[in-house]
Parts: C-alpha cells; sequence; structure tokens
C-alpha cells in the first residue's frame, strides 16, 4: 500500500508542479485510476502486465533508477495487487496519498487516553506467588533436578554443528549447566 501511495503522492507532486494548485481533478483522476486498477485485478492474468506497464512507464522516467525502481516493483507487486484485490476504499487511498485531502478521521483521531492503572505490586507476598515461588525452591533443590537441568543443556548444545561453537557451549555446559539452579539463591 506504502508503494502506491507513493506513486499516487508523485503523480500529485507532479501535477501541482505543473504551476497550479492541487484541484479536485485530480482528486477524480485518482480515484478513478485506483478504480480502473481494482477492476483490472478481478482478471488474474493480468498482474504480470500491470507489473510490466508500471516498469516501461513509471520506472522510466526515473533515469539511472530505473533498474531499483523495478527491483522494487517486482519485489513488492504482488502483495499490492493483492491488497488491492481485498477491497480498500478509492477515496481513502488517494486520501492517503494526500491527493484527496486530508485522510479520513480514522486514520487522523489520535488515541483515546486510557484509564491510569493502580501501581504493580513489587512484592510477592500474594499466595499465588509464593505457591510458585516454593515449587520452584523445591524442584531447584533436587540434586536429579540439577542433573536434569545439565543433561538438557548439553542436549541442546549437541545439536549444534560440529565446531568450535558447539565444544564451547558444551564446556559450557559442563561447567555452568548444574548450578543453573543455584543462581535463584542471590534473588531470595
Amino acid at each position: 500500500m506504502k508503494w502506491i501511495c507513493v506513486l499516487l503522492a508523485c503523480l500529485a507532486v507532479a501535477e501541482a508542479s505543473r504551476g497550479g494548485p492541487v484541484s479536485n481533478d485530480l482528486c477524480s483522476e485518482c480515484t478513478w485510476a485506483v478504480r480502473a486498477l481494482k477492476d483490472l485485478m478481478c482478471d488474474p492474468g493480468v498482474e504480470g502486465n500491470v507489473v510490466d506497464w508500471v516498469i516501461d512507464n513509471v520506472c522510466a522516467a526515473a533515469g539511472d533508477n530505473k533498474q531499483s525502481c523495478a527491483d522494487i516493483v517486482n519485489g513488492i507487486a504482488p502483495a499490492l495487487l493483492d491488497w488491492l484485490r481485498l477491497g480498500t476504499d478509492a477515496q481513502e487511498m488517494c486520501a492517503e496519498a494526500g491527493v484527496c485531502g486530508a485522510p479520513p478521521p480514522a486514520f487522523a483521531a489520535p488515541a483515546k487516553p486510557r484509564r491510569a492503572r493502580a501501581a504493580p505490586r513489587n512484592d510477592l507476598t500474594c499466595p499465588l506467588c509464593m505457591f510458585v515461588v516454593s515449587k520452584v525452591k523445591e524442584t531447584l533443590s533436587d540434586p536429579i533436578t540439577r542433573q536434569a537441568v545439565h543433561d538438557k543443556t548439553r542436549a541442546a548444545c549437541g545439536v549444534m554443528p560440529e565446531g568450535a561453537v558447539r565444544d564451547a557451549c558444551i564446556q559450557w555446559a559442563d561447567q555452568y549447566g548444574g548450578t543453573l539452579g543455584l543462581t535463584r539463591r542471590g534473588t531470595e
């Protein structure tokens, strides 16, 4: 959509640079062009023709940047054509491009302020928090759990491609994998 908006804005600037202000005629032409393009999109075989036409007629005016323009068109055209098929309003699209005045109020309206929330609780005195913390402490104090953490860490390293990174990961797992559960002691 942005590409089409940019294209329509370029058309508006080109028209305005002819010496006169942007008129309602330009807005009518823009909406007509968008509607015509949407009608063309009903035929699935027209995509290639539209892309070729844009490259031959619009990118040709880009001078030294013709190839960059063509690359951009080829890259984003499928998504833009799908977007056009979905039924975007022509008047809205031309308004977003600045050809038909201000964008619709839905785009210009500021977001409604939300009601302020109460200050978050930063303590761990809630019953749910206390339960979760006690279960984590139980689990991590079990030597079998520590071994399982170490084994899973080592297994994760084992799926890496062989080489220095895998070796460093295994060395790290051997050095710290069994003590990962002990790091919680500093946060009590």
